[in-house]
């Protein structure tokens, strides 16, 4: 076992060299819990105090927006003023424990603020990447489309994601017979179903081109309508093209069954 040895003054910093003869009094193999100030003294470092005191089960800390970020695969709480929980699930499993934070720090930003990357590793030994978007605080007699992000008046950790409610309906397409009462989709779902108010002519059809879908609640979308008459029916009366002459001859002016008997050969 080495001696102990009391150092007074450091002028050769961390040395980790083997050198003949043993280390010099002048250098340091290692420091901790203390710092050289500008004499070249070692000074042992202030202590750390605790302030908060954490649920069980929290791992890891960061600082993003005002706030100390911690840690877990559950919810659990209550969390201490000043704090705030992030629930990150292995997403194989959700009920693995977080077994070490690796990293946790800000990437990037938005409007609400950093957003933090994360790398956990699990118990079960999985190692995942997160990157923590934020989401609106929930207010009442809110609509929220389809995708809308939006966390607890109170946060608890989570993040929710709005999902679709209702049935898919069929998406739009050209040319397709319009009733009173059908509702579609668009192409790209938007978060709305369209339902047919009022059609024009007797047998109204989709348009060739897919309409821009006005998406507030309640807001009227003009389809163009294909008014075209189909097999199914027309629209109005047609007056057929008049029957060609019995004495036309053919394009290539040789007599045919068309013209008069009395001239056939």
């Amino acid at each position: 076992m080495a001696t102990p040895r009391t150092l007074n003054a450091v002028k050769g910093g961390i040395n980790r060299l083997r050198t003949k003869g043993g280390p010099s009094p002048n250098d340091l193999f290692d420091a901790v819990n203390c710092f050289i100030d500008a004499s070249g003294c070692p000074t042992s470092r202030d202590g750390t105090t605790i302030t908060y005191t954490l649920p069980e089960g929290t791992k890891g800390m960061a600082a993003a927006n005002g706030v100390l970020v911690v840690f877990c695969h559950q919810v659990v709480g209550p969390m201490p003023a000043g704090t705030q929980l992030e629930v990150i699930n292995n997403p194989n499993n959700p009920a693995d424990p977080i077994a070490e934070i690796h990293f946790a720090g800000p990437y990037l930003a938005d409007s609400f603020g950093a957003i933090l990357y994360v790398v956990a590793e699990f118990a079960s030994g999985a190692v995942f990447h997160y990157w923590l978007q934020h989401g609106t605080t929930w207010q009442a007699n809110t609509a929220y489309t389809l995708g809308d992000l939006v966390i607890p008046p109170t946060p608890n950790g989570l993040v929710y994601r709005a999902e679709r409610l209702n049935p898919a309906k069929p998406v739009w397409q050209p040319n397709v017979t319009r009733s009173i009462g059908d509702i579609v989709e668009a192409t790209v779902f938007d978060g709305n179903q369209y339902e047919v108010v009022a059609t024009v002519g007797a047998n109204p059809r989709s348009g060739a081109t897919e309409p821009a879908w006005n998406t507030p609640d309640g807001a009227l979308t003009i389809e163009d309508v294909d008014l075209t008459p189909t097999s199914e029916g027309s629209i109005g009366t047609t007056t057929p093209p008049p029957a060609p002459s019995i004495d036309v001859q053919d394009r290539y002016n040789n007599p045919g069954g068309n013209r008069p008997a009395e001239q056939q050969e």
